[in-house]
């Protein structure tokens, strides 16, 4: 006598966001898969049909070379819920991407893999990616050695990382020096600060004026 199948809860194809919830209810019917300790591609496919439910079988039985095993199947179910793109905005997307202000050369490099592989379907990525970095990089210095010299992607890279290793260096020096000169600065108007008023208020104009009259005969002091 066979044992029941446990209990797995349909897809549903009508909620929104489908392509995620289709990666996370698959994760989990594999899962439960190994649990039960069946690796036959065959009963496979058929429980991921039989657990999917009525809604995921129809859209199923429209499609083209689903194969016999449960790779197949599920590939096929997965590029259909998969949401559909227009590859031209995907690419107009690509050229508008910039360097932010503190983005590194790596942070920038990583975004625009990431559109250009997951998106535009270009033809050669690294030609593409090293470009929009040309053209978008917050280095001026970067662009105008990459328009001067014919770099790779990499070297592209390496020269952009030296640069910011550079300019972080750069920074520190010359920061330092106007932390000391501001330093400086206060430490000269503490001083001044802390002198007795009378001192403050006293230059040697003041001081020699004030010498130059007798006070008793009203002429002029020293006699």
């Amino acid at each position: 006598m066979a044992s029941a199948l446990p209990v797995f809860p349909p897809f549903s194809v009508h909620e929104s966001a489908a392509d995620q919830r289709w990666k996370k209810w698959t994760k989990r019917l594999q899962n439960l898969l190994v649990g039960m300790n069946i690796k036959d591609k065959v009963r496979q496919r058929a429980l991921l049909l039989h657990y999917a439910g009525e809604e995921v079988n129809d859209i199923f039985d429209t499609l083209q070379e689903t194969g016999e095993d449960y790779d197949t199947a599920l590939t096929k179910l997965t590029e259909y819920f998969a949401p559909k793109k227009n590859v031209e905005y995907e690419i107009y997307k690509f050229r508008q991407a910039k360097q932010e202000t503190d983005e590194t050369i790596d942070a920038f490099h990583t975004k625009l893999r990431q559109l250009s592989v997951n998106n535009c379907e270009f033809t050669d990525d690294n030609r593409e990616v090293k470009s929009q970095i040309v053209q978008g990089c917050s280095s001026s210095r970067l662009r105008r050695k990459a328009l001067r010299e014919d770099m790779t992607l990499e070297q592209l890279l390496l020269s952009a990382r030296a640069l910011e290793l550079s300019e972080k260096q750069a920074n520190e020096i010359e920061h330092k020096d106007e932390k000391l000169e501001t330093n400086a600065l206060h430490k000269k108007r503490n001083v001044r600060r802390n002198q007795p008023r009378y001192i403050q208020d006293k230059c040697p104009e003041q001081r020699v004026n004030r010498n130059n009259k007798c006070r008793n005969c009203g002429g002029e002091f020293p006699h």
